[in-house]
């Protein structure tokens, strides 16, 4: 059976956007709680069970969305989303000190649990607000619960309110968070893959802008953030960053993706010959200083540099690379002179122990000229 009956507040926001053409965005979408309750009470007058259900606000995220006549059982109707969640009329139990009280209901919950229960003398209809969630269970904020008489008014209400969400929390840089309600909204979309209306075109518009909208935006804040980490010299951190943000782009087009996916190529290809620059002023602080037990270990970071940039395909500045082997040498050299003092040293002794030390520290010094 089919109410004539339509939520007021679930009308108003559709006709709003049929209307004007024009993205809501910038407005609070939010149901109406008098509306709502006022379209319950019609429906519960005229004891007919709405076609749709639209969830709202449950601290269960996966709880929210449209909820469709699944099967009647000795209750009534029983409505289940796409997550296999479930709203029903039941009976209740409710165990005090003494006694179980026993009254009438709604619950919504899955797998045998119920998460929100509300009182209701009404098994057609659920109340939209009174809902408690159900300890151990259930998760504040509690639902609202709107009743409709038609899918595609519901979902469309529904995909237009998940939009808004997902623009906020771009906004708020809650990128998981925002692609995670993405994929919601396109599951939700699959209730109105066979109708053909100018709202249906519409909003489908919005939800396509959406999936290339994000990850641009996405890649922009990455990109940025790479940028930030690259003037504070963290050149690992930042190349992570612009890897993580040219990846974002493999599914975006258009000329402002194209431009920046471009820009990150070029940065990606430097970012190794500016860390490169940065090892090698490091190591020749420590050249200057005379300081040759630091300056090996810098040294080594250099020449992994140098690779770095040779991997990118960029070339080495020849004087970059002259300096550097100028300083490799100067610090073997030094290094081969400490050693030999050391052996002179023990050699000095005169004894056996002391010649047998030595000679290990000679045949060190000559390893290292070798290299």
């Amino acid at each position: 059976m089919t109410s004539a009956v339509q939520p007021p507040g679930l009308v108003g926001l559709l006709d709003a956007f049929k209307t004007s053409r024009t993205p809501l965005l910038n407005q609070e979408a939010s149901n109406d709680l008098t509306n709502a309750e006022t379209n319950a009470r019609r429906l519960q007058d005229s004891h007919v069970a709405p076609d749709v259900l639209l969830v709202s606000g449950a601290g269960w995220e996966k709880a929210n969305g449209i909820y469709l006549p699944s099967h009647v059982d000795h209750s009534g109707v029983v409505y289940k989303n796409g997550q296999g969640f479930l709203v029903s009329y039941e009976e209740h139990a409710r165990e005090t000190t003494h006694t179980t009280r026993r009254w009438l209901g709604w619950i919504l919950g899955i797998g045998g649990k119920p998460l929100y229960t509300v009182q209701s003398n009404s098994p057609e209809s659920p109340p939209p607000g009174g809902w408690r969630a159900v300890r151990d269970w259930g998760r504040e904020p509690v639902p609202t619960v709107c009743t409709a008489v038609d899918v595609v008014d519901a979902v469309l209400v529904d995909v237009r309110s998940k939009l808004i969400t997902i623009d906020k929390l771009a906004q708020q840089a809650e990128w998981q968070a925002a692609a995670e309600e993405l994929l919601r909204t396109q599951d939700q979309l699959s209730h109105l893959l066979d109708v053909e209306s100018p709202e249906v075109t519409y909003i489908l518009a919005e939800v396509q802008e959406r999936e290339q909208d994000l990850p641009l935006k996405q890649a922009k804040a990455l990109k940025k953030d790479g940028d930030e980490t690259c003037i504070l010299g963290d050149w690992p951190k930042a190349q992570k960053l612009y890897q993580k943000a040219h990846r974002c782009l493999v599914k975006c087009d258009g000329p402002e993706a194209e431009q920046l996916r471009s820009e990150l190529l070029i940065i990606r290809q430097h970012v190794p010959l500016k860390r490169l620059e940065q090892a090698r002023t490091e190591a020749k602080c420590d050249f200057q200083a005379a300081e040759w037990a630091g300056l090996d270990a810098k040294l080594e970071l250099v020449q992994h540099c140098m690779q770095a940039v040779k991997e990118a395909g960029m070339l080495i500045p020849l004087e970059s690379a002259a300096e550097v082997e100028e300083m490799r040498l100067e610090c073997t050299l030094q290094r081969v002179l400490g050693v030999k003092r050391s052996g002179d040293t023990e050699a000095a002794r005169g004894t056996r122990e002391g010649f047998a030390a030595a000679e290990l520290y000679f045949a060190t010094a000559l390893k290292l000229l070798a290299t």
